[in-house]
């Protein structure tokens, strides 16, 4: 079987659901997404701006491609006549549990050659086969496909909850950058990034944020959900921004509002943006377009890593970027704050 194990480092988002799924994962534990309501009572979080790195492994091996042999029969391949698929997630094989491209070879390896019994996971349900392996050259039976147990990426941390103790950041899930498949986490951290450099998005390509990963983690994950990343924020909170209220939807308008991002090093910034409609709607609850010369002159609008960036309105956190129209670069969409900080809530007291 061949292997896919160096991590790809590229910028989470935004652009990438919209060109057919560029980073993309199936959830574990997936909290169901709560509706927006008007809270209780005034709650506050520290919003961040600030971009993460984040680092995670699957439950499980992802079907990324197959690599076909040619012999005297024509074409063949073990893991296609078993039925297997570009995006399927491998949960065990010869009855041994499997988080790892190691894991998966060596199931392959105990039946020496004869039919191993493989359970995966396509679209939310699990299927068995059996697949019988060819050896290469060496004696080493392989599948004739190719996995990935692992990835990394940077992204933007919207806020952090104190009381909790969790971290909130992306505004969409973490998908593989090949199949589209939603990533299915096993265990993830998160550490500090660096911003190094901007790739200016323009009508039809997609820009992005590089950065450099720091060696201090600062948080773990504990969801990969349709509406963001979520997880156990471990360094100090109020070191990671500013406090402010979150505002319910009922309290989100049209009309002009702050993007919080940062665009080299560290320092965060604010920038002009202007929210053009209140719909509602999974991740796409706000349409906004970004007005600020500064920023337009140094991205061309929202680009790939901007995923998470705060919106504030009004002196409240009211949502947070969620993608960019590939297109018109200053345009994209955002996610309700409110569904954010309840998602945070329900993985919190889940972990």
């Amino acid at each position: 079987m061949n292997s896919c194990k160096r991590p790809r480092f590229y910028a989470m988002a935004l652009a990438a659901l919209l060109l057919a799924g560029i980073l993309l994962w199936c959830h574990v534990n997936q909290a169901a997404k709560p509706e927006p309501t008007a809270a209780a009572g005034p709650r506050s979080v520290v919003v961040c701006g600030t971009p993460f790195g984040v680092k995670m492994f699957s439950d499980g091996a992802l079907v990324v491609a197959f690599a076909d042999r040619y012999s005297a029969s024509g074409r063949e391949n073990p893991a296609k006549e078993a039925g297997l698929r570009l995006g399927d997630l491998i949960i065990s094989a010869a009855g041994r549990p499997v988080h790892s491209n190691d894991d998966l070879s060596a199931a392959l390896q105990t039946g020496q050659g004869s039919s191993v019994p493989i359970l995966y996971r396509r679209g939310g349900h699990e299927y068995t086969a059996q697949l019988t392996p060819w050896a290469d050259a060496s004696g080493v039976y392989k599948a004739g496909l190719w996995v990935r147990d692992s990835s990394a990426g940077i992204g933007t941390l919207t806020f952090v909850d104190p009381v909790a103790g969790s971290f909130a950041g992306l505004g969409h899930p973490i998908s593989d950058v090949d199949t589209g498949a939603d990533f299915t986490l096993l265990s993830g951290e998160i550490v500090p990034v660096t911003v190094t450099g901007v790739r200016k998005a323009s009508p039809g390509a997609a820009g992005e944020l590089r950065g450099e990963f720091l060696p201090n983690i600062v948080g773990t994950v504990t969801g990969n959900d349709t509406t963001g990343l979520y997880g156990r924020y471990t360094a100090p909170a109020q070191n990671a921004g500013t406090m402010l209220p979150v505002a319910s939807p009922e309290e989100v308008h049209p009309g002009d509002a702050e993007l919080w991002t940062t665009l080299s090093g560290r320092t965060v910034r604010h920038y002009t943006v202007r929210i053009e409609r209140v719909s509602g709607g999974q991740d796409r609850d706000l349409t906004l377009r970004v007005t600020d010369p500064a920023l337009l002159d140094a991205t061309g609008g929202i680009v790939q890593g901007m995923s998470g960036s705060p919106l504030v309105q009004n002196g409240k956190l009211v949502g947070a970027v969620t993608h960019v129209l590939v297109g018109t670069p200053a345009k994209g969409y955002g996610i309700f704050a409110d569904t954010m900080v309840k998602m945070a809530e329900n993985y919190s007291a889940a972990s």
